[in-house]
């Protein structure tokens, strides 16, 4: 939720910047549109939105055609959320992909690895 806001206030689509409780009570970004506000927005959002209610909110994408930037989501108490940082594939159509993953609220993004190697 913290990146999909960033990433909106920085293309300046501040209309786009809402989110939904599992109650369906809306959380819009309002006006002032400054990043302070912005912080104090999602300090809110986070306390009343989780994964269970964002899984209400996003599309399903097939496995096969997963982008940079799709989340891959388990909505539920906890429920937990991992961002396709990059996709990569080889000559035989093998495709990696390289996750990372935060907390709530997201103080730092960590970077995946599966146990074991690849």
């Amino acid at each position: 939720m913290g990146l999909r806001a960033e990433y909106l206030f920085h293309i300046k689509k501040m209309e786009q910047i809402i989110f939904t409780d599992n109650a369906g009570k809306t959380y819009p970004f309002i006006p002032p549109f400054t990043r302070d506000n912005l912080h104090k927005y999602l300090q809110v959002v986070f306390g009343m939105c989780g994964t269970a209610s964002l899984s209400k909110q996003m599309h399903p994408v097939k496995m096969e055609e997963i982008q940079p930037g799709d989340v891959l989501l388990r909505g539920a108490f906890p429920g937990h959320a991992a961002t396709v940082v990059d996709v990569a594939d080889n000559d035989a159509g093998t495709k990696i992909y390289l996750l990372a993953q935060s907390y709530m609220p997201a103080p730092d993004i960590h970077i995946l690895k599966k146990p074991g190697g690849y």
